[in-house]
Protein backbone atom coordinates (compact mmCIF):
# COMPACT_ATOMS: atom_id res chain seq x y z
CA UNK A 1 0.00 0.00 0.00
CA UNK A 2 0.96 3.43 -0.66
CA UNK A 3 2.43 5.64 1.96
CA UNK A 4 0.94 9.15 3.18
CA UNK A 5 -2.32 10.58 3.54
CA UNK A 6 -4.81 11.24 0.76
CA UNK A 7 -7.49 12.55 2.21
CA UNK A 8 -7.74 14.30 5.55
CA UNK A 9 -11.24 16.14 6.75
CA UNK A 10 -11.98 17.79 10.10
CA UNK A 11 -14.66 20.26 11.01
CA UNK A 12 -16.82 19.24 8.29
CA UNK A 13 -20.41 20.90 9.19
CA UNK A 14 -23.40 21.55 6.75
CA UNK A 15 -26.53 23.69 7.96
CA UNK A 16 -29.36 24.02 5.33
CA UNK A 17 -32.36 25.84 6.94
CA UNK A 18 -34.03 23.98 9.34
CA UNK A 19 -31.77 20.99 9.71
CA UNK A 20 -27.65 20.61 10.44
CA UNK A 21 -26.59 17.53 7.75
CA UNK A 22 -23.20 17.28 8.97
CA UNK A 23 -21.65 17.72 12.50
CA UNK A 24 -18.03 18.45 13.06
CA UNK A 25 -17.33 15.48 10.18
CA UNK A 26 -13.97 14.13 10.34
CA UNK A 27 -12.39 11.25 8.03
CA UNK A 28 -8.70 10.11 6.88
CA UNK A 29 -8.13 8.39 4.22
CA UNK A 30 -4.87 6.85 3.33
CA UNK A 31 -3.30 6.21 -0.38
CA UNK A 32 -3.42 2.76 -1.17
CA UNK A 33 -6.60 2.50 1.15
CA UNK A 34 -10.40 1.28 0.53
CA UNK A 35 -11.98 3.06 2.98
CA UNK A 36 -15.66 2.30 3.01
CA UNK A 37 -18.35 5.45 4.23
CA UNK A 38 -21.53 3.66 5.07
CA UNK A 39 -24.44 5.22 7.20
CA UNK A 40 -28.48 4.83 6.57
CA UNK A 41 -30.41 6.93 4.44
CA UNK A 42 -30.40 10.74 5.61
CA UNK A 43 -27.26 10.31 7.66
CA UNK A 44 -25.07 12.74 5.72
CA UNK A 45 -23.59 10.87 2.93
CA UNK A 46 -24.91 12.55 0.25
CA UNK A 47 -24.41 16.17 1.81
CA UNK A 48 -20.42 15.02 2.59
CA UNK A 49 -19.84 13.74 -0.60
CA UNK A 50 -21.31 17.28 -2.11
CA UNK A 51 -19.53 19.44 0.16
CA UNK A 52 -16.31 17.43 -1.08
CA UNK A 53 -16.91 18.24 -4.51
CA UNK A 54 -17.51 21.89 -4.16
CA UNK A 55 -21.79 21.54 -4.86
CA UNK A 56 -22.17 22.49 -1.34
CA UNK A 57 -21.03 25.60 0.21
CA UNK A 58 -19.67 23.80 4.00
CA UNK A 59 -20.02 26.21 7.35
CA UNK A 60 -17.10 28.19 8.28
CA UNK A 61 -14.34 26.46 9.80
CA UNK A 62 -13.89 23.12 7.79
CA UNK A 63 -10.50 21.72 7.13
CA UNK A 64 -9.53 19.65 3.43
CA UNK A 65 -6.66 18.90 3.47
CA UNK A 66 -5.47 16.49 -0.23
CA UNK A 67 -1.97 14.93 -0.37
CA UNK A 68 -0.63 17.29 2.07
CA UNK A 69 -2.12 20.65 0.44
CA UNK A 70 -4.68 22.31 2.47
CA UNK A 71 -7.77 23.73 0.21
CA UNK A 72 -8.82 27.34 0.54
CA UNK A 73 -12.58 26.50 1.85
CA UNK A 74 -15.06 26.89 0.23
CA UNK A 75 -14.14 26.08 -3.01
CA UNK A 76 -16.02 25.29 -6.72
CA UNK A 77 -16.31 21.86 -8.35
CA UNK A 78 -13.28 22.39 -11.02
CA UNK A 79 -10.82 23.15 -7.47
CA UNK A 80 -12.11 19.48 -6.48
CA UNK A 81 -11.09 18.35 -9.81
CA UNK A 82 -7.50 19.77 -10.09
CA UNK A 83 -6.44 18.61 -6.48
CA UNK A 84 -7.18 15.09 -8.06
CA UNK A 85 -10.62 14.46 -6.56
CA UNK A 86 -13.04 12.69 -8.61
CA UNK A 87 -16.28 11.26 -8.15
CA UNK A 88 -18.33 8.23 -9.43
CA UNK A 89 -21.83 8.81 -9.07
CA UNK A 90 -24.98 6.35 -9.17
CA UNK A 91 -25.69 8.31 -12.12
CA UNK A 92 -22.26 7.57 -14.22
CA UNK A 93 -22.77 10.69 -16.66
CA UNK A 94 -22.29 8.73 -19.80
CA UNK A 95 -23.91 8.85 -23.29
CA UNK A 96 -25.42 4.76 -24.04
CA UNK A 97 -25.43 6.32 -27.66
CA UNK A 98 -21.80 7.29 -27.77
CA UNK A 99 -19.22 4.84 -28.40
CA UNK A 100 -16.27 4.04 -25.70
CA UNK A 101 -14.04 6.71 -27.49
CA UNK A 102 -16.19 9.12 -27.62
CA UNK A 103 -17.76 9.31 -23.86
CA UNK A 104 -13.76 9.16 -22.99
CA UNK A 105 -13.11 12.47 -25.00
CA UNK A 106 -16.26 14.08 -24.09
CA UNK A 107 -14.58 16.24 -20.94
CA UNK A 108 -11.47 17.71 -22.60
CA UNK A 109 -12.96 17.84 -26.11
CA UNK A 110 -11.80 16.06 -29.22
CA UNK A 111 -8.81 15.99 -31.21
CA UNK A 112 -9.00 17.65 -34.44
CA UNK A 113 -7.49 17.15 -37.87
CA UNK A 114 -5.71 19.43 -40.12
CA UNK A 115 -9.19 21.01 -41.82
CA UNK A 116 -10.86 21.09 -38.69
CA UNK A 117 -12.79 17.70 -38.21
CA UNK A 118 -12.43 15.15 -35.59
CA UNK A 119 -9.03 12.92 -35.84
CA UNK A 120 -10.70 10.25 -34.51
CA UNK A 121 -7.62 7.54 -35.19
CA UNK A 122 -6.54 10.48 -32.30
CA UNK A 123 -9.08 9.27 -30.63
CA UNK A 124 -8.98 5.59 -30.97
CA UNK A 125 -5.33 5.57 -29.77
CA UNK A 126 -6.33 7.70 -26.69
CA UNK A 127 -9.07 5.35 -25.37
CA UNK A 128 -7.34 2.22 -25.85
CA UNK A 129 -4.15 3.69 -23.63
CA UNK A 130 -6.32 5.05 -21.33
CA UNK A 131 -7.98 1.73 -20.79
CA UNK A 132 -5.01 0.03 -20.99
CA UNK A 133 -3.78 2.26 -18.00
CA UNK A 134 -6.72 0.45 -16.11
CA UNK A 135 -5.65 -2.87 -16.90
CA UNK A 136 -9.25 -3.37 -19.52
CA UNK A 137 -7.51 -2.61 -22.97
CA UNK A 138 -10.17 -5.74 -23.83
CA UNK A 139 -12.86 -3.18 -24.24
CA UNK A 140 -13.28 -1.66 -27.98
CA UNK A 141 -13.12 1.97 -27.99
CA UNK A 142 -15.76 1.77 -30.95
CA UNK A 143 -18.71 -0.26 -29.25
CA UNK A 144 -21.46 1.55 -28.49
CA UNK A 145 -21.49 2.11 -24.41
CA UNK A 146 -25.06 1.31 -24.49
CA UNK A 147 -24.02 -2.19 -25.57
CA UNK A 148 -21.88 -2.64 -22.62
CA UNK A 149 -22.75 -4.42 -19.21
CA UNK A 150 -23.53 -1.87 -16.30
CA UNK A 151 -19.83 -3.00 -14.55
CA UNK A 152 -18.09 -2.05 -17.77
CA UNK A 153 -19.49 0.92 -18.20
CA UNK A 154 -18.84 2.14 -14.32
CA UNK A 155 -14.90 1.47 -15.20
CA UNK A 156 -15.15 3.55 -18.50
CA UNK A 157 -16.44 5.89 -16.28
CA UNK A 158 -13.65 5.46 -13.63
CA UNK A 159 -11.33 5.89 -16.34
CA UNK A 160 -12.55 9.13 -17.60
CA UNK A 161 -13.05 10.26 -13.90
CA UNK A 162 -9.18 9.68 -13.83
CA UNK A 163 -7.91 10.44 -16.96
CA UNK A 164 -6.60 14.02 -16.81
CA UNK A 165 -5.11 13.45 -13.34
CA UNK A 166 -1.33 13.45 -13.52
CA UNK A 167 -1.67 11.94 -9.86
CA UNK A 168 -4.80 11.04 -8.97
CA UNK A 169 -5.36 11.24 -4.87
CA UNK A 170 -8.96 10.79 -3.91
CA UNK A 171 -11.77 8.83 -6.23
CA UNK A 172 -15.53 8.64 -4.48
CA UNK A 173 -17.13 5.94 -5.82
CA UNK A 174 -20.79 6.33 -4.50
CA UNK A 175 -23.07 3.30 -4.68
CA UNK A 176 -21.95 2.10 -7.71
CA UNK A 177 -23.32 -1.50 -7.32
CA UNK A 178 -26.79 -0.47 -6.55
CA UNK A 179 -28.56 -1.84 -10.11
CA UNK A 180 -25.60 -3.87 -10.68
CA UNK A 181 -26.49 -7.98 -11.41
CA UNK A 182 -24.24 -10.24 -8.89
CA UNK A 183 -21.85 -11.28 -11.36
CA UNK A 184 -20.52 -8.07 -12.74
CA UNK A 185 -19.97 -7.11 -9.26
CA UNK A 186 -16.72 -8.76 -8.70
CA UNK A 187 -15.52 -7.31 -11.67
CA UNK A 188 -15.87 -3.98 -10.71
CA UNK A 189 -14.91 -4.92 -7.83
CA UNK A 190 -11.84 -5.88 -8.72
CA UNK A 191 -11.10 -3.18 -10.98
CA UNK A 192 -11.11 -0.68 -7.36
CA UNK A 193 -8.77 -3.03 -6.06
CA UNK A 194 -6.72 -2.03 -8.95
CA UNK A 195 -6.71 1.40 -8.07
CA UNK A 196 -5.96 1.70 -4.85
CA UNK A 197 -2.99 -0.14 -5.68
CA UNK A 198 -1.57 1.84 -7.48
CA UNK A 199 -1.87 4.70 -4.94
CA UNK A 200 -4.70 6.25 -5.09
CA UNK A 201 -7.38 6.69 -1.82
CA UNK A 202 -10.67 5.22 -2.29
CA UNK A 203 -13.91 5.64 -0.91
CA UNK A 204 -16.11 3.70 -1.20
CA UNK A 205 -19.98 4.15 -0.37
CA UNK A 206 -22.03 1.45 0.01
CA UNK A 207 -25.21 -0.18 1.49
CA UNK A 208 -24.27 -4.07 0.85
CA UNK A 209 -22.31 -4.98 3.69
CA UNK A 210 -20.85 -7.78 1.64
CA UNK A 211 -19.17 -5.86 -0.02
CA UNK A 212 -17.39 -3.75 2.66
CA UNK A 213 -16.11 -7.16 4.11
CA UNK A 214 -14.73 -8.46 0.53
CA UNK A 215 -13.29 -5.17 -0.43
CA UNK A 216 -12.46 -2.38 1.88
CA UNK A 217 -9.66 -2.08 4.64
CA UNK A 218 -11.37 0.53 7.08
CA UNK A 219 -15.04 1.87 7.36
CA UNK A 220 -15.99 4.84 8.67
CA UNK A 221 -19.85 5.12 10.10
CA UNK A 222 -22.16 8.34 9.55
CA UNK A 223 -25.34 8.96 11.89
CA UNK A 224 -26.92 11.82 11.99
CA UNK A 225 -23.97 14.12 10.41
CA UNK A 226 -21.70 13.12 12.81
CA UNK A 227 -18.30 10.19 12.17
CA UNK A 228 -19.59 7.47 15.33
CA UNK A 229 -16.92 5.34 14.79
CA UNK A 230 -14.05 4.30 12.25
CA UNK A 231 -12.39 0.85 12.46
CA UNK A 232 -10.51 -1.45 10.30
CA UNK A 233 -12.81 -3.71 9.01
CA UNK A 234 -11.06 -7.02 10.02
CA UNK A 235 -11.78 -5.86 13.28
CA UNK A 236 -15.52 -6.20 13.07
CA UNK A 237 -18.33 -8.80 11.98
CA UNK A 238 -21.61 -8.56 10.32
CA UNK A 239 -23.54 -7.19 13.53
CA UNK A 240 -21.16 -4.76 14.89
CA UNK A 241 -21.18 -2.90 11.77
CA UNK A 242 -25.12 -3.07 11.48
CA UNK A 243 -24.65 -1.70 14.85
CA UNK A 244 -22.26 0.91 14.09
CA UNK A 245 -24.78 1.57 10.97
CA UNK A 246 -28.12 2.24 12.98
CA UNK A 247 -26.49 2.90 16.50
CA UNK A 248 -28.35 -0.33 18.04
CA UNK A 249 -28.34 -3.72 17.33
CA UNK A 250 -30.60 -4.09 14.41
CA UNK A 251 -33.37 -7.72 14.96
CA UNK A 252 -32.64 -9.24 11.32
CA UNK A 253 -35.67 -10.17 9.33
CA UNK A 254 -37.72 -12.72 9.90
CA UNK A 255 -36.82 -15.87 8.12
CA UNK A 256 -39.13 -18.05 6.07
CA UNK A 257 -41.79 -19.53 8.28
CA UNK A 258 -42.53 -22.53 6.93
CA UNK A 259 -46.44 -23.19 8.69
CA UNK A 260 -47.03 -20.58 6.20
CA UNK A 261 -47.21 -22.28 3.27
CA UNK A 262 -51.01 -23.53 2.54
CA UNK A 263 -51.79 -26.81 -0.14
CA UNK A 264 -53.53 -24.58 -2.58
CA UNK A 265 -51.50 -24.17 -5.78
CA UNK A 266 -52.29 -20.57 -6.43
CA UNK A 267 -49.68 -20.41 -9.60
CA UNK A 268 -48.94 -22.92 -11.98
CA UNK A 269 -46.84 -22.52 -14.92
CA UNK A 270 -45.46 -25.44 -17.18
CA UNK A 271 -43.04 -25.15 -20.75
CA UNK A 272 -43.79 -21.31 -20.39
CA UNK A 273 -41.75 -19.58 -22.98
CA UNK A 274 -41.87 -15.50 -23.39
CA UNK A 275 -38.83 -12.91 -24.05
CA UNK A 276 -36.05 -14.77 -22.46
CA UNK A 277 -37.69 -17.54 -20.85
CA UNK A 278 -37.51 -21.28 -22.22
CA UNK A 279 -39.88 -23.74 -20.79
CA UNK A 280 -39.71 -22.53 -17.29
CA UNK A 281 -41.94 -24.66 -15.39
CA UNK A 282 -42.95 -24.06 -11.31
CA UNK A 283 -45.46 -23.61 -9.26
CA UNK A 284 -46.26 -21.46 -6.09
CA UNK A 285 -48.73 -21.89 -2.94
CA UNK A 286 -50.56 -19.64 -1.31
CA UNK A 287 -48.31 -18.77 1.85
CA UNK A 288 -45.72 -19.50 0.30
CA UNK A 289 -42.39 -17.49 -0.82
CA UNK A 290 -40.17 -18.35 -3.65
CA UNK A 291 -37.09 -16.72 -4.91
CA UNK A 292 -36.41 -16.68 -8.54
CA UNK A 293 -32.66 -15.91 -8.90
CA UNK A 294 -29.80 -15.68 -12.08
CA UNK A 295 -27.37 -13.68 -14.02
CA UNK A 296 -27.92 -10.62 -15.85
CA UNK A 297 -29.69 -12.33 -19.03
CA UNK A 298 -30.78 -15.83 -17.76
CA UNK A 299 -34.38 -15.12 -17.74
CA UNK A 300 -35.41 -14.20 -14.24
CA UNK A 301 -36.34 -10.35 -14.36
CA UNK A 302 -38.65 -11.60 -17.50
CA UNK A 303 -39.98 -14.38 -15.86
CA UNK A 304 -41.95 -12.14 -12.91
CA UNK A 305 -43.12 -9.89 -16.10
CA UNK A 306 -44.20 -12.63 -18.22
CA UNK A 307 -46.55 -14.01 -14.84
CA UNK A 308 -47.62 -10.68 -14.81
CA UNK A 309 -48.80 -10.01 -18.85
CA UNK A 310 -46.18 -7.47 -19.09
CA UNK A 311 -44.26 -9.79 -21.61
CA UNK A 312 -46.80 -12.31 -23.60
CA UNK A 313 -46.08 -16.11 -23.54
CA UNK A 314 -45.29 -17.09 -26.61
CA UNK A 315 -45.56 -21.16 -25.04
CA UNK A 316 -46.57 -23.19 -22.53
CA UNK A 317 -49.45 -23.09 -20.16
CA UNK A 318 -49.96 -20.62 -16.89
CA UNK A 319 -52.79 -21.19 -14.51
CA UNK A 320 -53.47 -18.14 -11.63
CA UNK A 321 -56.04 -19.47 -9.36
CA UNK A 322 -56.81 -22.66 -11.18
CA UNK A 323 -57.57 -20.42 -14.46
CA UNK A 324 -55.96 -20.76 -17.63
CA UNK A 325 -57.50 -17.55 -19.50
CA UNK A 326 -54.12 -16.03 -20.99
CA UNK A 327 -53.10 -12.64 -19.20
CA UNK A 328 -53.37 -10.26 -22.45
CA UNK A 329 -52.14 -7.63 -20.44
CA UNK A 330 -50.71 -6.07 -16.63
CA UNK A 331 -54.34 -4.81 -16.02
CA UNK A 332 -55.41 -7.80 -17.00
CA UNK A 333 -53.51 -9.31 -14.30
CA UNK A 334 -54.31 -6.85 -12.05
CA UNK A 335 -58.12 -7.92 -12.20
CA UNK A 336 -56.44 -11.40 -11.35
CA UNK A 337 -55.34 -10.54 -8.23
CA UNK A 338 -51.43 -10.20 -9.35
CA UNK A 339 -49.73 -7.81 -8.33
CA UNK A 340 -45.77 -6.72 -9.43
CA UNK A 341 -43.45 -4.52 -7.47
CA UNK A 342 -41.05 -2.95 -9.81
CA UNK A 343 -37.18 -3.39 -9.72
CA UNK A 344 -36.33 -0.15 -11.02
CA UNK A 345 -38.16 2.30 -8.74
CA UNK A 346 -37.52 5.59 -9.92
CA UNK A 347 -38.53 5.05 -13.79
CA UNK A 348 -41.71 2.06 -12.81
CA UNK A 349 -42.17 2.52 -9.37
CA UNK A 350 -43.02 6.27 -9.11
CA UNK A 351 -44.49 10.01 -10.37
CA UNK A 352 -42.01 11.76 -8.59
CA UNK A 353 -43.89 14.90 -8.54
CA UNK A 354 -46.86 13.32 -7.38
CA UNK A 355 -47.62 13.44 -3.08
CA UNK A 356 -47.46 10.15 -1.47
CA UNK A 357 -51.36 9.52 -1.77
CA UNK A 358 -51.19 10.18 -5.63
CA UNK A 359 -48.53 7.68 -5.70
CA UNK A 360 -50.37 4.96 -3.12
CA UNK A 361 -53.52 5.13 -5.39
CA UNK A 362 -52.79 4.97 -8.24
CA UNK A 363 -53.38 1.28 -8.84
CA UNK A 364 -57.10 1.77 -7.01
CA UNK A 365 -58.00 5.06 -8.24
CA UNK A 366 -61.57 3.68 -8.21
CA UNK A 367 -61.91 3.44 -4.73
CA UNK A 368 -62.72 6.91 -3.69
CA UNK A 369 -64.28 8.34 -6.58
CA UNK A 370 -68.02 8.70 -6.04
CA UNK A 371 -70.41 10.38 -8.77
CA UNK A 372 -67.50 11.38 -10.63
CA UNK A 373 -65.65 13.63 -8.15
CA UNK A 374 -62.89 12.12 -6.30
CA UNK A 375 -63.33 12.07 -2.44
CA UNK A 376 -59.91 13.64 -0.91
CA UNK A 377 -60.69 13.21 2.96
CA UNK A 378 -61.16 9.69 2.96
CA UNK A 379 -58.66 8.85 0.66
CA UNK A 380 -55.85 10.62 2.41
CA UNK A 381 -56.78 9.10 5.54
CA UNK A 382 -56.84 5.73 4.06
CA UNK A 383 -53.32 6.42 2.72
CA UNK A 384 -52.31 7.69 5.90
CA UNK A 385 -53.43 4.27 7.77
CA UNK A 386 -51.67 2.39 5.27
CA UNK A 387 -48.22 4.56 5.31
CA UNK A 388 -48.27 3.54 9.44
CA UNK A 389 -49.08 0.19 8.78
CA UNK A 390 -45.80 0.16 6.59
CA UNK A 391 -43.89 2.46 8.95
CA UNK A 392 -43.54 4.99 6.08
CA UNK A 393 -41.53 8.11 7.51
CA UNK A 394 -42.81 10.95 7.43
CA UNK A 395 -46.29 9.74 7.63
CA UNK A 396 -47.26 13.00 5.70
CA UNK A 397 -49.48 11.30 2.35
CA UNK A 398 -49.43 15.38 0.82
CA UNK A 399 -45.29 15.46 0.49
CA UNK A 400 -44.03 14.72 -3.15
CA UNK A 401 -43.22 11.37 -2.96
CA UNK A 402 -39.31 12.98 -4.57
CA UNK A 403 -38.09 13.94 -0.99
CA UNK A 404 -38.40 10.87 0.69
CA UNK A 405 -35.56 8.62 0.95
CA UNK A 406 -34.94 5.16 -1.25
CA UNK A 407 -36.63 3.01 1.49
CA UNK A 408 -39.25 4.65 2.61
CA UNK A 409 -39.62 5.19 -1.03
CA UNK A 410 -40.08 1.41 -2.24
CA UNK A 411 -42.43 1.20 1.15
CA UNK A 412 -45.05 3.73 -0.59
CA UNK A 413 -44.41 1.67 -3.84
CA UNK A 414 -45.09 -1.51 -1.40
CA UNK A 415 -48.64 0.22 -0.19
CA UNK A 416 -49.20 0.84 -3.61
CA UNK A 417 -49.32 -2.94 -4.68
CA UNK A 418 -50.38 -4.28 -2.05
CA UNK A 419 -53.33 -2.07 -1.18
CA UNK A 420 -54.91 -4.56 -4.20
CA UNK A 421 -55.15 -7.52 -1.16
CA UNK A 422 -53.24 -9.44 -4.20
CA UNK A 423 -52.75 -13.10 -4.10
CA UNK A 424 -50.20 -13.46 -5.98
CA UNK A 425 -47.32 -10.65 -5.42
CA UNK A 426 -43.93 -10.34 -7.80
CA UNK A 427 -41.17 -8.35 -6.54
CA UNK A 428 -38.36 -7.57 -8.78
CA UNK A 429 -34.85 -6.70 -6.33
CA UNK A 430 -37.31 -5.07 -3.48
CA UNK A 431 -34.19 -4.17 -1.65
CA UNK A 432 -32.33 -2.29 -4.36
CA UNK A 433 -30.25 0.65 -3.11
CA UNK A 434 -32.56 1.56 0.39
CA UNK A 435 -30.24 1.23 3.70
CA UNK A 436 -29.91 -1.97 6.35
CA UNK A 437 -32.80 -0.57 8.64
CA UNK A 438 -35.34 0.15 5.41
CA UNK A 439 -34.24 -3.51 3.90
CA UNK A 440 -35.38 -5.44 7.02
CA UNK A 441 -38.52 -3.42 7.15
CA UNK A 442 -39.49 -4.50 3.57
CA UNK A 443 -38.46 -7.94 4.05
CA UNK A 444 -40.79 -8.04 6.69
CA UNK A 445 -43.63 -6.78 5.08
CA UNK A 446 -42.81 -9.56 2.18
CA UNK A 447 -42.89 -12.11 4.98
CA UNK A 448 -46.37 -10.63 6.39
CA UNK A 449 -47.51 -10.84 3.06
CA UNK A 450 -47.38 -14.57 2.30
CA UNK A 451 -48.29 -14.92 6.40
CA UNK A 452 -51.89 -13.33 5.33
CA UNK A 453 -51.85 -15.96 2.33
CA UNK A 454 -50.71 -14.82 -1.01
CA UNK A 455 -48.43 -16.54 -2.99
CA UNK A 456 -44.89 -14.79 -3.19
CA UNK A 457 -42.05 -14.42 -5.58
CA UNK A 458 -38.79 -12.40 -5.32
CA UNK A 459 -36.85 -11.60 -8.19
CA UNK A 460 -33.02 -10.94 -6.77
CA UNK A 461 -29.85 -11.11 -6.69
CA UNK A 462 -29.08 -10.87 -3.08
CA UNK A 463 -28.25 -14.69 -2.26
CA UNK A 464 -27.90 -14.37 1.05
CA UNK A 465 -30.97 -12.75 1.58
CA UNK A 466 -33.35 -14.66 -0.46
CA UNK A 467 -31.83 -18.02 1.24
CA UNK A 468 -32.94 -16.88 4.88
CA UNK A 469 -36.33 -15.28 3.22
CA UNK A 470 -37.76 -17.97 0.87
CA UNK A 471 -39.16 -21.09 1.20
CA UNK A 472 -37.63 -22.57 -1.96
CA UNK A 473 -35.43 -20.76 -4.57
CA UNK A 474 -35.39 -21.42 -8.24
CA UNK A 475 -31.98 -20.74 -9.91
CA UNK A 476 -32.26 -19.66 -13.98
CA UNK A 477 -29.66 -20.00 -16.76
CA UNK A 478 -29.95 -19.03 -20.52
CA UNK A 479 -33.92 -18.93 -19.89
CA UNK A 480 -34.37 -22.33 -18.27
CA UNK A 481 -35.37 -23.17 -14.58
CA UNK A 482 -31.91 -25.33 -13.89
CA UNK A 483 -32.52 -25.51 -10.42
CA UNK A 484 -34.68 -25.54 -7.12
CA UNK A 485 -33.01 -25.42 -4.30
CA UNK A 486 -34.58 -26.18 -0.67
CA UNK A 487 -33.22 -26.91 2.91
CA UNK A 488 -29.64 -26.88 3.34
CA UNK A 489 -28.78 -26.00 -0.32
CA UNK A 490 -30.31 -23.03 0.32
CA UNK A 491 -27.26 -21.05 0.40
CA UNK A 492 -24.43 -18.54 -1.58
CA UNK A 493 -22.26 -20.96 -2.69
CA UNK A 494 -24.85 -23.53 -4.34
CA UNK A 495 -27.06 -20.54 -5.86
CA UNK A 496 -23.54 -18.93 -7.53
CA UNK A 497 -22.30 -22.32 -8.52
CA UNK A 498 -25.91 -23.63 -10.21
CA UNK A 499 -25.64 -19.49 -11.85
CA UNK A 500 -22.95 -19.98 -14.17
Amino acid sequence: MAQGTALSIRNLSKTFPGQRALQDFHIEVERGQIHALVGENGSGKSTFIKSLSGYHEPDPGAEIVVSGVKLAVPYAPPVARKHGIAFIHQDLGLVADLTVAENLALPRGFHTNAIGGINWRAERQDARKLLERFGHGEIDPDERLGNLPLATQTIIAVARALADDDEAHVIVLDEPTASMPHAEVERLLASVRDIAASGVGVIYVSHRLEEIFQLCDRVTAIRDGRNVGTHDVADLDYDSLVELIVGDSLIPFDPCDPGTVRDEVVVKFDGLSGGLVQKASGEIRAGEIVGVTGLLGSGSDDLGKLLFGAIQKRGGSLSIGGDSTPLKSPGHAMDRGISYVPGDRQREGIFRPLSLTDNAMLTDLRRFFRGGWRRRKPETEYARDLFQKLNVRPNDPDRPIYSLSGGNAQKVVLAKWLNLDPSFVIFDEPVQGIDIGAKTEVYNVIGRTAADGAAVMIVSTELDDIARLCHRILVMREGRVVAELTGADKNRARISELTY
